[in-house]
């Protein structure tokens, strides 16, 4: 086992994909995990001093052989919650940014091409995170911006619309929430197979 203090923006870069295993839970997380998440990323925003939040730990483990020519996959035993509610959030972002038409370093493109897609992959590879099977169609069509399947998660949905809709009424500077992203700290736990 190996354990690092990253930050859950870290972990998300770089040319690699989270696999969500079957017999993981289905995504679960309500509004009132939303809700305090957002409050806590709101302080980072309100109290610049502040240099880091804990948000948990991600445990993986390697899925299969690695190999320097391909996409490190990794089966996730412990965060799959967190990793997802950060993709959801970091999509939002992405959405008022562009909808704002902000002269920013950070882009909707930029975030989807560093923490949600291995953009020059094909699939099986191009998405960073993949839940199980009822999660994950539904999860690709909102970051996709496409019509949600007829059998869809509710919980992603709502928590996507969540963030949405609390980007737009706080009237957060998108810059300082960037910002306030990056200071999610977690525990990078690596397990040997």
């Amino acid at each position: 086992m190996q354990a690092n203090e990253s930050t859950i923006l870290k972990l998300l870069g770089g040319q690699k994909q989270f696999v969500v295993p079957i017999y993981q839970r289905k995504y679960g997380w309500k509004k009132k995990n939303c809700k305090q998440l957002w409050d806590d990323i709101l302080r980072l925003v309100n109290k610049k001093d502040i240099p880091s939040h804990f948000v948990g730990s991600i445990v993986y483990i390697e899925k299969g052989l690695y190999h320097a020519s391909s996409i490190h996959s990794l089966y996730v035993i412990d965060g799959q919650q967190r990793l997802a509610t950060i993709s959801l959030l970091l999509h939002a972002l992405g959405d008022a940014i562009e909808k704002q038409g902000i002269d920013s370093e950070i882009t909707k493109q930029k975030i989807g091409n560093y923490y949600l897609f291995n953009n020059e992959e094909e699939e099986p590879f191009y998405r960073k995170l993949l839940l199980i099977k009822g999660d994950n169609e539904t999860l690709f069509k909102v970051l996709d911006g496409k019509e949600y399947p007829k059998i869809y998660s509710k919980n992603i949905v709502e928590n996507h619309n969540y963030f949405k809709k609390q980007i737009k009424s706080s009237g957060v500077d998108l810059e300082d929430l960037y910002a306030a992203l990056n200071k999610l700290t977690i525990v990078d736990i690596a397990l040997d197979k």
